[in-house]
């Protein structure tokens, strides 16, 4: 169980795993001068070896083949950062680890692991990812952004990093995505110190965070856009910023004014 720790600079207090989470990410938001950020998406870090795939070593004893009473499957390997394995690694799928034991020593061997419906198992992920984002990520890339030096703080996926991605596909929604750390602005990318081969590295990363920041209205008005936009589109090609005003003037066209299509356009 987290221990909770008391902190004096900062309005949230940050408990054990939210400072597990943040040193993954280099991070270390009760401290922030002693930040290090590791940019950019494709970060990994020492998460516990769970997952669905290894239910049967948690549930079982792999020697004996009894209900396994102690905690297993605590290996750890190198791993990117993806919402699903941060789930399973801050425990919580513990709770479905625990329901399948108490299932198998109820039946008394009348099931098996196997006739658990695989269903149960993929819905128990889908609420175990949106628990830990509630508690762990939202609240970090909320104070992230309240930094002297601003920071995203947000779930990415690898294609991005495609040199040949077409602009089509960048924006395209899916399950899979990795935390990162980004840069809100060049003002933070500078007192990190990140060269401008590195800023024109991250910028598309930068530029799928505010696609994303619009479509779910955490950007709200063409004054925001405009703000949160500006600095990046000499960073960013052009067939992408064309991209992005087209998907913003059919989804949100409330956020599309005269300047933000001149921004996008150049």
């Amino acid at each position: 169980m987290a221990i909770m720790i008391p902190e004096t600079s900062h309005q949230r207090t940050w408990d054990t795993d939210d400072r597990v989470l943040q040193s993954f990410l280099g991070l270390s938001l009760w401290e922030p001068d002693a930040s290090q950020p590791k940019f950019g998406v494709g970060v990994t870090a020492p998460l516990r070896k769970r997952s669905l795939e290894t239910l049967s070593q948690m549930v079982f004893d792999p020697e004996s083949q009894l209900i396994s009473g102690g905690e297993e499957g605590e290996e750890t390997e190198a791993t990117v950062l993806t919402n699903l394995k941060l789930a399973w690694h801050f425990g919580h799928m513990d709770w479905a680890v625990e329901n399948a034991k108490h299932l198998l020593r109820k039946s008394k061997g009348a099931i098996q692991l196997a006739d658990i419906d695989e269903r149960f198992l993929h819905a128990a992920e889908t609420r175990a990812i949106t628990e830990f984002v509630s508690r762990r990520i939202t609240p970090l890339s909320k104070a992230a952004l309240m930094q002297e030096y601003p920071l995203y703080v947000q779930s990415v996926p690898m294609r991005v990093l495609e040199v040949d991605l077409p602009a089509d596909h960048f924006f395209a929604r899916t399950a899979e995505r990795n935390l990162c750390v980004l840069p809100a602005n060049l003002r933070s990318a500078e007192h990190y110190h990140l060269t401008e081969p590195e800023i024109r590295l991250l910028a598309p990363q930068v530029i799928w965070v505010i696609n994303y920041r619009c479509s779910t209205h955490s950007i709200r008005t063409p004054d925001k856009f405009v703000d949160v936009i500006d600095e990046w589109t000499s960073f960013v090609n052009a067939k992408l910023m064309r991209r992005l005003y087209e998907r913003s003037l059919k989804s949100r066209p409330h956020l599309v004014s005269s300047v933000v299509e001149q921004k996008l356009l150049v």
